[in-house]
């Protein structure tokens, strides 16, 4: 199984996950920079397939990690280098960064919502207040009533 190959390795440290991830990002930025060629069109085509083959790829993570649960988020966050110095450091595209860490925060966005409507709910308890009530109303379901976490 490819996933099985990309995490083999004596430690976590040297699974390719995430340094293929980044080292298909900086290609990508490559393609536009520095080729040697100067023919538009070939330029074009060839980071179109990158950005392709770059989409594909981050999308396999994230199926590995949400949906299909073959990856625990633990091991992916331990060699996941911060958003920042994604981009500083290693000089990946912002999109690209976000998109690395888009399975972190799908996978924490419920959790998130109940902590964000719960303290909404006890502020709007604690003021008493029509307009803080309605707020926290819309957060915890929206206009139709339904809820966020699921």
């Amino acid at each position: 199984m490819v996933l099985e190959e990309l995490q083999d390795g004596p430690a976590i440290d040297q699974q390719l996950l995430v340094p293929l991830a980044i080292a298909m990002s900086q290609q990508l930025e490559y393609t536009l920079y520095a080729l040697p060629t100067r023919h538009i069109k070939e330029v074009a085509e060839l980071h179109d397939r990158v950005n392709d083959t770059t989409q594909q790829y981050l999308t396999f993570i994230e199926q590995c990690i949400v949906k299909d649960k073959l990856l625990a988020l633990e091991q992916y966050l331990s060699v996941l280098p911060p958003i920042h110095r994604l981009i500083s450091e290693y000089g990946v595209h912002p999109a690209f960064a976000w998109a690395l860490w888009r399975p972190v925060i799908t996978a924490l966005e419920p959790e998130l919502m109940v902590k964000l409507e719960a303290k909404l709910a006890a502020a709007a308890a604690a003021a008493g207040d029509e307009e803080g009530d309605e707020l926290a109303g819309l957060l915890a379901g929206g206009p139709g009533g339904k809820s966020h976490g699921g």
